[in-house]
């Protein structure tokens, strides 16, 4: 079929799970492509996000609610009211939840992180770069987070949409604007 993908991930089983901004959630197994099924009263399957972890796998999506579905439960967690909200990223780390949106930075679904100044963490993307320090990519430059103070640590005033990693050796940024 022809779908929008936004972002995929592989589970331990080999499967391919794709978060699409038109058809939801999508999983690719055994070379079949088959669209993932959600409660008839939930219809926000505009997807951005998409991660995993310990048998669930969470999606975000254009409306500020992360998804944490698994093989018997279907939780939504809302957490940004103003719309629109595009949760860009989910980083699961340390057992908490970060979710990174336009409308800000969240930890554990309701504890808003901002900056030092009170604005705040409008974010585009984030990379988890290692066990104690998070980056955010974020309308108004690059934010550090220190995950284990939940703290922002810095702000830098180019805007960063890109984060990526080569073979978990090299960490590159892009585009970068002033």
């Amino acid at each position: 079929g022809n779908y929008l993908p936004n972002t995929g991930i592989k589970d331990k089983n080999g499967n391919i799970w794709i978060s699409t901004v038109d058809k939801g959630l999508i999983l690719y197994s055994s070379n079949k492509i088959q669209k993932i099924d959600f409660p008839t009263n939930f219809n926000q399957t505009y997807f951005l996000s998409i991660t995993k972890k310990a048998g669930s796998i969470y999606v975000g999506n254009y409306y500020g609610t992360i998804i944490e579905k698994n093989a018997h439960t279907f939780n939504t967690k809302e957490i940004i009211k103003r719309k629109p909200a595009r949760i860009r990223k989910i980083i699961l780390h340390n057992n908490n939840i970060y979710s990174i949106s336009e409308q800000g930075l969240f930890l554990n679904y309701s504890h808003e992180i901002r900056q030092e100044n009170d604005f705040e963490i409008s974010g585009k993307t984030a990379l988890l770069y290692n066990d104690t320090l998070l980056i955010v990519g974020a309308v108004g430059g690059m934010v550090h987070i220190n995950t284990q103070t939940q703290k922002p640590t810095g702000n830098f005033r180019y805007a960063l949409t890109t984060f990526g990693s080569l073979s978990g050796k090299k960490t590159t940024f892009g585009p970068v604007t002033a």
